[in-house]
């Protein structure tokens, strides 16, 4: 007996479409929230540069008082200090080409629905590039990859900065997704009985040792093998965008018959003091 199955009656199959799309999932950008923008060295009003040269002071003498002799003279110091240079070598961009016949026969507006797509990979990328810096502070390091935090190690990184001399003002945490949902797990830092002004917001610790808290997926790293989590103060790094937002290129295209859209940004940044955060390995 031979029946129909769904090989022999493809004919008759319908295939439907939804009168919405399934958009893309935007992502949480967090690290330009956590370094200091170059428009604050007084910049502000430059369109653009090669590189940004910031003068850097250190302390006379090793930081070392001298010591006053009856009688004597008192002896000059001086420095030879070296700038932190902040070079825009960062260009990305992001394109798309539809043809004007597949455009026609869509029902969807394709152009409409893939130009927010093309900022979001730009954005993400700037992201990521500041967040890639956060491993090299291989001098200052607390955990282990794929391991929950302690509060040993929290503290310790606090430690980090104080030893530094680092204020209290300007620090943040970035964790990852796992390494922020941990938290959840430590009664000290969601109870109003160890921590004030509401620990707990919708899920989310905002704040470890009254440090504001941020995460997000751009954290580098994976779920199997661990995060690259970090404790920052703001003058770990400088951050520049040229033009300040992506510069966006439409084109009708008269030879192939399509529109074309692309976007770019153009940034730099650079790693300052080298004891301005710490590399928290975790979850």
């Amino acid at each position: 007996m031979a029946d129909f199955t769904t090989t022999e009656a493809d004919q008759f199959l319908l295939d439907i479409w939804s009168n919405s799309i399934e958009e893309f999932r935007r992502r949480s950008l967090v690290f330009t929230q956590t370094v200091t923008m170059a428009s604050e060295y007084g910049v502000g009003s430059v369109r653009g540069f090669q590189n940004l040269n910031i003068p850097a002071t250190t302390l006379l003498n090793s930081g070392t008082a001298r010591s006053k002799s009856e009688s004597t003279d008192i002896t000059y110091d001086s420095n030879t200090d070296s700038p932190f240079t902040l070079a825009i070598d960062q260009h990305f961009y992001q394109a798309f080409n539809v043809e004007e016949f597949a455009d026609a026969l869509s029902g969807f507006d394709i152009e409409g629905a893939y130009a927010p797509t093309i900022i979001e990979v730009l954005v993400r990328k700037e992201d990521a590039t500041i967040a890639a810096i956060v491993d090299d502070f291989t001098n200052q390091t607390v955990g282990a990859f794929a391991q929950p935090n302690t509060e040993e190690q929290f503290t310790r990184a606090i430690q980090y900065l104080d030893d530094a001399d680092h204020p209290a003002s300007g620090r943040k945490w970035v964790f990852s997704n796992p390494g922020s949902l941990q938290l959840l797990q430590n009664t000290r830092y969601i109870s109003a009985d160890f921590v004030g002004n509401r620990p707990v917001q919708s899920g989310n610790v905002a704040a470890l040792y009254d440090i504001p808290k941020l995460h997000s997926t751009n954290v580098e790293g994976s779920n199997a093998a661990g995060h690259d989590n970090a404790l920052m103060h703001r003058s770990w790094a400088v951050h520049h965008r040229v033009g300040n937002r992506p510069r966006v290129r439409t084109f009708d295209d008269i030879d192939s018959l399509s529109d074309r859209m692309a976007a770019s940004m153009i940034w730099g940044n650079a790693r300052l003091r080298t004891d301005a955060a710490v590399h928290v390995k975790g979850p």
